[in-house]
């Protein structure tokens, strides 16, 4: 009888944790659809709401730390210059032990594709983008040097 309890308990446990994972990751997910829409359609505003007070900005041949207005300034031009057409997600990827989180993604522009590359770190209950990179040479799939 003892054993049949455990069995039980044990079942319960089970399902609790492959519920809360698969949670998880439907929350991961639904940011990330959020930010693929947001790319594509130009929406800065949106993509602000997904990004840390201080992000590592790399637009073409320029970047550095901003805070989230100068953020604004950029994108906003980026998409004046540039108007999206979509943004499919390539490939992602996260690292567990230090809650950081990847995107590649390809944006299709009205003048041609870019290779967006997000960087993540879980702050709360949220990811949050520490580091947005727009490069113009798409060559396929290839990660960007890694500075963290």
């Amino acid at each position: 009888m003892k054993t049949a309890v455990l069995k039980s308990k044990w079942l319960h446990m089970k399902t609790f944790l492959w519920s809360f994972l698969i949670i998880s990751y439907m929350t991961v997910d639904q940011d990330m659809e959020s930010i693929y829409r947001a790319m594509s359609a130009g929406e800065v505003d949106q993509l602000l709401t997904q990004m840390d007070d201080q992000v590592e900005l790399h637009v073409l041949n320029h970047q550095t730390i901003y805070n989230k207005q100068l953020v604004r300034t950029h994108l906003q031009k980026f998409f004046q210059d540039h108007k999206p057409k979509s943004c499919q997600p390539i490939h992602q990827g996260n690292n567990k032990s230090d809650e950081t989180s990847f995107s590649i993604a390809k944006l299709m522009t009205e003048d041609g594709e870019y290779r967006v590359f997000f960087y993540f770190k879980q702050q709360g209950e949220k990811n949050l983008i520490q580091e947005l990179r727009i490069d113009q040479n798409w060559s396929g799939f290839c990660l960007p040097p890694m500075n963290h």
